[in-house]
């Protein structure tokens, strides 16, 4: 549960993913936009937010407006554009805190329309069920493996682990319902999973 009242100038509800990651690298150091973008291509967190540059100026813009992050100054090198750079304020730094703090600690249950489905399989036929488990046994190999590219090109590129927890979290993840997903395929081969009814 949201301890709102510690953050006074918005609702921790109304953050949207790419505004957390921008409050994060706030907190790091004070960072112009295009250093954003780099940072968090080369950290993979691409994977996690729509990573558009004209949208992470806006987003950028947003929080200044809502007094999350300020201006620090603008400077400019030859004839490239200017560049602002920006801080985070108390009141972001508060909002990126509970945030996270929430969202570590709340276990949400979603109405999965997979878990949804596997509720209901009986309906399919052990055949039809087999076939379809086996091809999402094959997506997650191919997620899996991406998930595994993607750790890889963020260590080559020199992100500590602790940017990188969140690809490891899903791979992990991943890795758990491929194996439990490949256990029932086998289990309904087997017929150690059994059907109610004939089909």
């Amino acid at each position: 549960m949201w301890n709102s009242h510690r953050v006074t100038t918005t609702d921790p509800l109304d953050v949207a993913p790419l505004a957390v990651a921008v409050l994060s690298l706030l907190a790091e150091r004070d960072m112009h936009p295009y250093e954003m973008i780099q940072t968090l291509r080369a950290r993979r967190e691409d994977q996690w937010v729509k990573l558009r540059p004209a949208s992470l100026y806006h987003k950028v813009d947003g929080l200044v407006a809502r007094g999350l992050a300020e201006v620090v100054g603008t400077e400019q090198d030859g004839n490239r554009p200017p560049r602002t750079t920006y801080r985070l304020t108390d009141a972001g730094r508060e909002l990126l805190v509970a945030w996270i703090s929430s969202a570590i600690t709340v276990v949400e249950n979603p109405y999965f329309s997979f878990s949804l489905a596997l509720g209901e399989l009986e309906a399919l036929g052990p055949e039809r069920a087999a076939r379809l488990l086996t091809e999402r046994v094959t997506v997650l190999d191919e997620h899996i493996a991406q998930m595994r590219d993607s750790l890889e090109q963020g260590r080559n590129q020199g992100a500590e682990r602790i940017w990188m927890l969140a690809h490891e979290h899903r791979l992990a993840t991943l890795t758990t319902e491929r194996d439990y997903i490949a256990s029932v395929v086998h289990d309904i081969k087997s017929k150690e999973l059994t059907w109610p009814t004939s089909h």
